[in-house]
């Protein structure tokens, strides 16, 4: 059984809201590079974004949980764009088995076999799991009452309160309802960073989750209070996406202008503008960005630090070039 809720006014402004917004990042106008780079970067910093939320306090394992948040969140952007895609049960397994792979104590893809105790909170019996998360994935793709950001927080919360997996439950969950969205009209162009958002009010978040829950899971608690955070926090995210655009396209017009008066190609424009944009750019990204060889890249980025527009750390393998101004 799924939970209850109302729809509240605070919930009311926040769907207001964000039909206003999925309008803005609607209507902005990008080169396709441009937008191609901005996707790359936004999944980027989701997937540090999840991997902070872990809490993680070991640097390997922080950097493995981040290397594996960005391939599930590349497969995420994969599976939005396929038009007969829907959130089913082996989409969810397959996220989680792209998050946990590696992850010591985990089976990548597989449900739970044992009793789990998260925090305290004692979620559904291993033997139920399937069913729920079916029932789940089923209203998901058979509902057409509620509201679609309603969904996507009523997945999210749920999947938290059945906890299918031994471990990856909160970055799985968190993936799987920014795909809903992304499958929506609220998709706001595979850009929406929610995991920023959550990551910068975690106690809350976490607050929040465990006051829904309760001690224990239960067929139909209240996730009133759960969805009123949830649609506040993606009307945030939204908004600090489209104040993201907005500077993206300032800071284009200007560093277009200010680059070509140095007389710099615009494939060095082009680099130096992803490093602002994105606050950082590497070697092999420039290549990417420009088609051109390991041996040039080196040599462009070489005459942006000359320029001094950019400035460098770490060995020329791995050197990280930022913006210097």
């Amino acid at each position: 059984m799924l939970p209850t809720f109302a729809v509240t006014d605070s919930m009311k402004y926040s769907l207001a809201d964000l039909d206003r917004l999925k309008w803005l990042v609607a209507s902005q106008i990008f080169a396709p590079r441009h937008e191609g780079w901005l996707v790359r970067s936004e999944r980027q910093r989701r997937a540090a974004a999840t991997a902070a939320l872990e809490n993680c306090q070991h640097a390997a394992a922080k950097s493995a949980d981040e290397a594996n948040a960005l391939r599930a969140y590349e497969f995420i952007d994969f599976v939005s764009e396929m038009p007969d895609a829907q959130v089913q049960e082996f989409v969810l397994r397959e996220v989680h088995r792209q998050l946990t792979i590696g992850r010591r104590g985990s089976t990548p893809g597989h449900y739970r076999k044992e009793a789990a105790r998260p925090a305290g909170y004692r979620p559904a019996g291993e033997a139920d799991i399937p069913v729920l998360v079916r029932e789940l994935t089923a209203w998901l793709a058979g509902d057409t009452q509620t509201h679609t950001v309603l969904k996507a927080g009523i997945a999210h919360i749920q999947l938290l309160a059945i906890h299918p997996f031994t471990t990856g439950n909160g970055s799985t969950t968190r993936a799987v309802s920014g795909l809903f969205l992304q499958k929506s009209q609220f998709s706001f162009r595979k850009m929406l960073n929610l995991e920023l958002t959550l990551a910068h009010v975690r106690d809350r978040y976490i607050s929040t989750v465990t006051t829904t829950l309760g001690a224990e899971f239960s067929n139909g608690y209240d996730a009133t209070r759960w969805l009123e955070f949830y649609t506040a926090a993606v009307s945030i995210a939204a908004q600090d996406l489209v104040n993201r655009l907005n500077n993206w396209h300032r800071l284009s017009l200007d560093l277009g202008k200010d680059d070509a008066e140095m007389g710099l190609p615009s494939r060095l424009v082009d680099g130096h503008l992803y490093a602002m944009g994105t606050g950082q750019i590497t070697r092999s990204e420039y290549m990417d960005l420009t088609g051109m060889s390991e041996l040039a890249a080196t040599r462009d980025l070489a005459k942006l630090v000359d320029k001094g527009l950019l400035t460098y750390e770490g060995k020329t393998k791995s050197r990280v070039y930022r913006p210097k101004r």
